[in-house]
């Protein structure tokens, strides 16, 4: 089983978190029989507005040819949900904790080094003071000169970076960080590796090492499961719509593109109409995204029949988009019909024979086939028997 760069041995896991808990007590610093003292100094003049991303930055080139650091790494959601709630604790209190800096190791480089932990805390520094919401100083700042150090803290980039998270109470890794992690993991694996036992029980081990015993154990490994099954949904072809972003601009374009309705009628909802571009808010419908995920069919019936039973807007209409996990074509069309059959109430007594969802539909999952587009029920009866006549042929 090839493991030895894609996951940490024991040795190498007490080496992160000893560079951690050394950085963030100061012993690193301040203690000549610490392992990292010297390694790693106190550095003074680390500047926020002194720092260049190369997304968020790009095209300033007075900011390119002046700054001193190279940002490279921000949390995905950091960019969205948690930049209102970084920012309102940075101009309240400032940042408390050292950024860690790592020393460019080439002469010649444009930087002299790459800001490594504490990269959105330093763009929402920045952007506070370009503002003038609050006073440009320096930051706290740590940086490695050892080159061996700076060569083990890249090789683990990601235990080294969500390891100084689990000590943040803020900033404590999500569970989207952490399957971000563990996809990272299989696709830095070759296919043989990834379907071994092996390797599923040591990246199960990893990601929960990773948590910090922060999570229960079987929720970690219902992560790496979900991973897994990702990974081979992308070898079938089969999309999974992992990024929210992408997801939900994927859907609302489909939408607007419309689909034809098993009555043999046409349904859309224009792109411009949707009263939030973040979300699926909408004045004429109410969008339900039923995700592969334990108990979600069964959660937006109740919100729907909450919905219908207290809200005073009758008139607005119920709409369904569905996923599917399933790692074979045939099963993706299956698992999304026995959905659309379980969300329709015209023959249940709670809704007196009425539909309780007005549109279901589900999201095209075949890459290069129905990606991106909307299938109605009749639609995957009709794949599940093409496709199974292309079995038996």
């Amino acid at each position: 089983m090839k493991t030895k760069n894609i996951l940490p041995t024991d040795t190498e896991w007490n080496k992160i978190k000893e560079f951690v808990e050394s950085f963030k007590n100061n012993s690193a610093f301040n203690d000549p029989k610490n392992q990292f003292y010297g390694k790693v100094i106190n550095y003074g003049s680390f500047f926020a507005d002194q720092c260049y991303h190369p997304d968020i930055d790009a095209g300033d080139k007075q900011l390119y040819d002046n700054a001193d650091w190279l940002i490279k790494q921000i949390r995905e959601d950091d960019i969205g949900s948690k930049v209102a709630e970084m920012t309102e604790s940075v101009r309240s209190t400032g940042v408390k904790d050292r950024i860690l800096l790592l020393s460019n190791t080439d002469p010649n480089a444009t930087f002299k080094g790459l800001v490594f932990d504490g990269c959105s805390k330093t763009i929402v520094t920045r952007n506070l003071e370009h503002d003038g919401v609050i006073t440009r100083k320096p930051m706290r700042a740590g940086l490695v000169k050892d080159h061996a150090l700076i060569k083990f803290l890249c090789k683990w980039a990601d235990e080294v970076r969500l390891a100084f998270n689990n000590h943040l109470p803020a900033s404590e890794n999500s569970a989207e960080d952490i399957k971000a992690a563990v996809g990272r993991k299989i696709n830095a694996a070759d296919k043989e590796t990834v379907n071994s036992k092996e390797f599923k029980a040591s990246l199960a081990a990893w990601a929960y090492h990773v948590c910090d015993a922060r999570r229960a154990e079987s929720t970690v490994k219902k992560w790496v499961q979900e991973a897994l099954r990702r990974r081979e949904q992308q070898e079938q072809g089969i999309r999974s719509y992992r990024d929210e972003k992408y997801r939900r601009n994927t859907i609302k374009k489909a939408l607007d593109a419309g689909v034809l309705l098993d009555d043999g009628t046409e349904f859309s909802i224009d792109s411009d109409t949707w009263t939030d571009e973040n979300s699926f808010e909408h004045d004429e419908y109410k969008v339900y995204l039923r995700t592969p995920t334990a108990g979600m069919t069964e959660k937006i019936i109740g919100q729907e029949l909450l919905r219908r039973k207290t809200n005073n807007s009758p008139s607005i209409k119920s709409v369904v988009i569905t996923l599917s996990k399933k790692t074979k074509s045939v099963e993706v069309y299956k698992d999304s019909k026995g959905v659309m059959e379980k969300l329709d109430f015209s023959s249940s007594d709670i809704t007196d024979k009425q539909s309780l969802f007005d549109y279901v539909f589900q999201l095209g999952q075949l890459v290069n086939y129905d990606e991106g587009t909307l299938n109605t029920c009749e639609d995957c009866e009709k794949e599940i028997k093409k496709l199974t006549k292309d079995d038996d042929a």
